[in-house]
């Protein structure tokens, strides 16, 4: 070929990547001169050496296999993300479900600067009671505290979460 082979052609498209229009120009010039070179020769390609269908094999082998990896990783990414979702899903429905036994109240003032679980339990049923809800005893509340909002105001108190023990006892303080 002239003095053509591909790896000068490799280096020249290396030397001239960064000039966009120069390397367009020069790739019509390159094709001018390898079809006017092989037209001149008469020759036909040469077959690839014994050591180049090793590299080329070699480097399709490796390339096969990371398609195949690639379709792995793929797949195992398909099947986390639908486990995640899956795992999402439960979670949501574990919190639904904890929340059928929660009452939030807005607007209670707060007893002292350190209420505690026993103060907040019993400003619940002082609550309930003035409600009309003459049933509910301590025993009906798992557990009250006040819980931080995502915005401090000064001035309001926060918000109670009042859990209970059986889900009727929440059932009867709503009805009210």
């Amino acid at each position: 070929m002239a003095g053509f082979d591909c790896c000068s052609i490799f280096n020249y498209l290396i030397i001239y990547r960064h000039k966009p229009i120069a390397l367009n120009e020069s790739s019509f010039e390159l094709n001018g001169q390898a079809s006017s070179a092989n037209g001149q020769s008469g020759e036909q390609e040469e077959p690839l050496s014994s050591e180049k269908k090793k590299s080329v094999e070699f480097l399709s082998n490796q390339y096969d296999q990371v398609l195949k990896e690639l379709d792995q990783i793929k797949a195992e990414i398909k099947e986390v993300s639908k486990k995640y979702t899956e795992i999402s899903n439960v979670i949501a429905a574990i919190e639904d479900y904890s929340f059928n036994y929660n009452v939030k109240i807005v607007g209670m003032p707060v007893v002292s600067e350190y209420e505690k679980a026993d103060e907040t339990v019993e400003i619940c049923i002082h609550l309930f009671t003035a409600l009309g809800v003459k049933d509910i005893s301590p025993y009906d509340i798992d557990i009250a505290h006040r819980v931080p909002t995502r915005r401090n105001f000064p001035n309001k108190p926060n918000p109670i979460i009042c859990k209970f023990t059986r889900r009727i006892s929440k059932e009867k303080v709503m009805a009210a």
